[in-house]
């Protein structure tokens, strides 16, 4: 029985017992504990490694720490598996150890792991002139989404993915825009990112409030120093710092882009909106909403097992 189901059980025998919120609060730091999510993915370090092409004209990009190192592992390969063709690169927050860079090493043969250090000295000279895009960086630990990928990509062509993705089935559209040499943008729809409709709203832009981190592919000259600034400092107290990010290239991208090339991927094909339902290609699990962590778990677990079974 789990744990939940004992405390409640328990209280409705005893209603007068104390502490039923206190006991309630560890059982739910116990559940979303950060350990647990390690340990959930920890299976993939039995998965043989799997090689993407460091010369390939496009490039993956994604931030991770430590503590998301193996669901890393199993997001990555859930599409490596289905194409070799691509550059991968990971990004240190600044929480890897010498022994999560290994581990990353020995699972993607060719990958590029780019030192949260060597990135604050590259990006510090390339914002020197943009200090409100640096004052961002160095206090919105996922800034790096937005300034980092863009500014440190080695290829024209580049796809930001999330830590807590997974390719269930292949994807079909995505493998076409790395193929075909493809120049539009193409993104996965999010139905409401916090603030975004009213930020895209106050500032002017067309482009439509639904773009996520979670899977996003682009040209690196779209994203710019300058165009970050200007966005940035358009961003007052009210706004979430989490989400400036993830708020700002949608404003950079409407300047660049007409509606004819933009394209969001099928809502029931890739699912990033919370819900999910029968036949996903790709899933953003949301590991802030632990309502989603049971689905999340029992796709990695099928993942992890399909990586082992392509061997046997």
């Amino acid at each position: 029985m789990a744990i939940s189901s004992l405390i409640r059980k328990f209280y409705e025998k005893n209603p007068d017992f104390p502490l039923r919120k206190s006991l309630r609060a560890l059982y739910w730091c116990w559940r979303e504990s950060p350990g647990r999510l390690y340990r959930n993915f920890r299976p993939v370090n039995s998965t043989r490694p799997l090689r993407c092409n460091p010369a390939a004209q496009t490039e993956i990009h994604t931030l991770t720490c430590h503590k998301h190192v193996f669901m890393y592992i199993t997001a990555i390969k859930s599409l490596l598996r289905f194409v070799a063709d691509i550059a991968v690169v990971v990004h240190d927050d600044g929480s890897l150890t010498p022994e999560d860079i290994a581990i990353i090493e020995r699972h993607i043969d060719g990958i590029k792991v780019i030192r949260r250090r060597d990135a604050d000295e590259i990006v510090g000279k390339l914002l020197a002139s943009y200090p409100k895009t640096m004052r961002y960086r160095s206090e919105v630990i996922n800034s790096l989404e937005l300034t980092d990928h863009a500014l440190l990509a080695g290829k024209e062509r580049l796809i930001i993915s999330n830590s807590d993705t997974l390719f269930l089935q292949r994807p079909d559209e995505l493998l076409r825009w790395i193929a075909d040499d493809d120049c539009s943008v193409l993104c996965v729809y999010e139905e409401a990112p916090v603030q975004q409709a009213e930020f895209l709203t106050r500032v002017g832009s067309w482009f439509p409030p639904h773009l996520t981190f979670a899977l996003v592919c682009l040209r690196k000259d779209l994203v710019e120093p300058a165009g970050m600034e200007e966005t940035i400092s358009r961003f007052n107290q009210t706004d979430s710092p989490w989400f400036i990010g993830q708020n700002t290239l949608p404003v950079l991208l409407g300047n660049k882009v007409s509606a004819s090339d933009l394209k969001f991927l099928d809502q029931q094909l890739y699912q990033a909106s919370a819900e999910f339902s029968d036949g996903a290609v790709f899933r953003h699990y949301w590991t802030s909403i632990a309502r989603l962590r049971p689905q999340y778990f029992a796709d990695a677990a099928k993942v992890i097992a399909e990586l082992k079974s392509a061997v046997e």
